[in-house]
């Protein structure tokens, strides 16, 4: 049952009229319930137990809070190819927890769950199921980068998540990713069928920690990826107890210096075979200055 009340009321609730059964187009109802979060002098509001159906959400308020009942309970549901659910642009200061975000694979498009470019935003319990694409670029769970090229984003948290991708088809699939990103943490996350890495650091990302990770049936447990002509990788990075079960690989750190990896475990029985070759630590030439214990 849905409360129909002035949206400053009950910030807590879907003010409009959502239907929350996963079949009937939820979205203006959503918008509706981050405008009444938006208005609260707290910017907090629960998302109640349901399915609510969207094409993608508009982004919240800096300084807000949104959280479910529990993951697969407060659920966003994505009904077209080719969008991210979730698009927060350049806001800071943002925490979403308890909830879930069902990509729901189809034959076309590329799509992340959530993609933000601000900073100091948090991700707590959040799930992430079913991305993929059949081919070229799958998505991701979860996408953060800079707005602007050459700088850094920091005071980033994802905590305790986990993503679950769809590798029906060839597209990359990343669980979650942060680009070019500074002072930032990610622990206690868990990644299953992501092609390529299951937790990436990307670009020019520095003085992060990764620790308390976990993957299955994917490529490397823990990436540095580099595509940015000029960037000289990530740096002064630690990644500590990492493991996987079924993966191709540990960690593999693409371009960089001055990072340090330690308690890195994989099983690799059954691997997918999305790379050739089975490494615990993989560091091509222009990655030699990092510290393995």
């Amino acid at each position: 049952v849905f409360v129909t009340a002035a949206a400053a009321d009950f910030p807590d609730v879907f003010v409009s009229g959502a239907a929350g059964n996963g079949t009937t187009d939820d979205e203006a109802s959503l918008d509706a319930f981050i405008a009444a979060v938006s208005n609260q002098t707290d910017r907090a509001g629960t998302l109640q137990t349901g399915t609510y159906l969207t094409t993608n959400v508009n982004a919240p308020t800096a300084q807000s809070t949104i959280r479910g009942v529990g993951p697969n309970r407060s659920i966003l549901k994505r009904d077209t190819d080719g969008v991210n659910v979730w698009d927060f642009g350049d806001v800071d200061y943002v925490t979403i927890s308890d909830l879930s975000i069902e990509m729901e694979y189809a034959a076309a498009g590329v799509g992340h769950g959530i993609s933000a470019l601000g900073e100091n935003l948090t991700f707590d319990r959040v799930e992430i199921n079913d991305f993929g694409a059949p081919s070229g670029d799958g998505g991701s769970g979860i996408l953060l980068y800079p707005a602007v090229a050459g700088t850094h984003r920091s005071g980033l948290r994802i905590t305790n998540c986990k993503m679950v991708g769809n590798v029906t088809g060839t597209g990359d699939t990343f669980g979650y990713i942060m680009d070019a990103t500074k002072h930032s943490f990610m622990y206690g996350n868990h990644v299953e069928a992501a092609r390529n890495y299951s937790h990436e650091l990307k670009d020019d990302a520095k003085y992060n920690a990764m620790f308390g990770l976990t993957a299955k049936s994917g490529g490397y447990i823990v990436g540095f990826g580099q595509q940015t002509a000029g960037d000289d990788g990530a740096d002064y990075n630690v990644v500590a107890a990492v493991t996987g079960e079924a993966m191709d690989g540990g960690v593999f750190i693409d371009k960089g210096n001055y990072n340090v990896v330690t308690g890195v475990v994989f099983d690799g029985t059954s691997p997918p075979g999305y790379y050739g070759n089975q490494h615990g630590l993989k560091a091509p030439q222009r990655a030699t200055s990092s510290l393995v214990c």
